[in-house]
């Protein structure tokens, strides 16, 4: 029994040495009370109502769409999935036409957007 109580004085002894156990507030907690929230309620939350969906560039692309991608990249005789096809002259021409399908894509579901078509 009395080991017992040695240990507890002990491990008191140690929690209050080692600050562990200590009283003082942290000079941290006063300061963040100083900062002034934002004036706007919808900047104090991490998500808001607007998000990067209307600008999303995946799944831009329709099966037939890749389907003429196909068929350009074998008439141009490229694989754009290598990494050495972009040194191709060619791959230029690909992605010229990728870029205006994926362009014509936006502009088309822009414009269901606008006329609440989904």
């Amino acid at each position: 029994m009395r080991q017992f109580h040695i240990l507890v004085v002990i491990g008191a002894t140690f929690l209050a040495s080692s600050g562990v156990y200590s009283t003082i507030t942290d000079s941290n907690q006063v300061e963040t009370s100083k900062v002034a929230s934002p004036s706007d309620s919808n900047l104090r939350l991490l998500r808001t109502h607007h998000t990067n969906v209307d600008s999303e560039e995946r799944g831009l692309l329709k099966p037939s769409d890749e389907e003429i991608l196909a068929k350009l990249a074998k008439k141009l005789k490229i694989n754009p999935k290598d990494y050495h096809a972009q040194f191709d002259p060619n791959y230029l021409v690909y992605m010229e036409k990728l870029n205006a399908l994926i362009e014509m894509r936006k502009l088309e579901a822009s414009l269901n957007k606008a006329l609440g078509i989904s």
